[in-house]
Formats: C-alpha cells, structure tokens, sequence
C-alpha cells in the first residue's frame, strides 16, 4: 500500500482529528531520496590511484577562522582565480588574476600527490587552541571526479600532503 493510500485510508477512519500528526510521522518514515529530490549527503565519485587527472574544472578553498572570518578562493578551469574576503558575514573580492599553465600543472601534481580523491570527507581530530584554528572545506572537481573534504589546522590526523596542498593553494593566489 502506498504511504499516500495509507495516508487516506486512516484519514477518513478518524474523520481528519489527528491527520495532521500522523502525515508528518509519515513523512520522516519516508526513505532519503523517495520524494526525487535526492538525499542531502554530499555526492563523491572517487578515482583509482592509477589514474591521472587530466582537467581541473575547479578548485574551491573556504578558510574560516573560529569567529568565521576568512577568505574563499576559487580557481576555475582556465587558470583565472578569485579570493574573497569574508569578514562581518560580508563579502568582498579582494584579489583576481590568472594561474600560467606550469603553475595550473604544478597544483593538479599536488592533487594528485595528496590522493585528495582517496581522502575521507571530513577529519575530526579534537581542537587543541579555542581562538588559534583555521578551518578548510576544500572542492576540487575535475574531469573524472569531485570531491570536498572538510579539516581544521589543527588536526593531526590530516595527511601532511593536503596541509601542502593548501598552501600551494594559498601561495599561488597572493
């Protein structure tokens, strides 16, 4: 029997007086994804450690510290990039150019180096400062795969490659 036949059906056996409860316990019964909207998980195709990226559609690095203050950055397939300032919940560009190629083919290296697409989604190693952390949520989607991985500055637990990919991130975007 279908959830809205279900739904009718005991709808009119209680004549409408407690139809409104019972529709939204139903509703949080219903599977991610049944109502065609898909589930709010973050989609992520991962890659072979064989294979090599041949194109960097984008790259996305928002760095927030504990007050959420920071700066987004965002490089796009043909090397132009952006870094805006966040600051006070607003936004500003503060920086814009373009990556030359070596420097494009140098990052998708340190991609590949760190074997971001292996990566879990998100590293969660307790803080060890309260005001001293930077946060990252790194997308980079390329070719054959996406991925975003989420980590604090702190964390132990993060490969040293991906800290080096920040920076490489950081570095070329000054």
């Amino acid at each position: 029997m279908s959830i809205v036949r279900a739904f009718i059906s005991i709808h009119k056996r209680l004549e409408g007086r407690v139809a409104i409860p019972i529709a939204i316990a139903m509703v949080f019964m219903l599977p991610a994804g049944c109502s065609g909207q898909g589930s709010s998980t973050r989609q992520t195709t991962v890659i072979q450690d064989a294979l090599k990226l041949e194109v960097i559609e984008s790259i996305e690095l928002k760095r927030r510290n504990w007050e959420n203050h920071g700066t987004n950055v965002n490089i796009a397939q043909d090397g132009s990039f952006t870094v805006t300032a966040i600051y006070l919940g607003r936004s500003k560009i503060v920086r814009e150019g373009r990556l030359q190629a070596g420097q494009l083919e140098m990052l998708r290296r340190q991609i590949e180096k760190a074997g971001f697409f292996n990566l879990p989604g998100e590293f969660k190693a307790p803080f060890k400062t309260k005001f001293k952390w930077w946060g990252y949520d790194l997308t980079i989607k390329a070719d054959q795969a996406s991925k975003a991985v989420r980590f604090h500055s702190e964390d132990e637990t993060v490969p040293e490659s991906l800290n080096q990919l920040v920076e490489v991130i950081l570095n070329l975007t000054k």
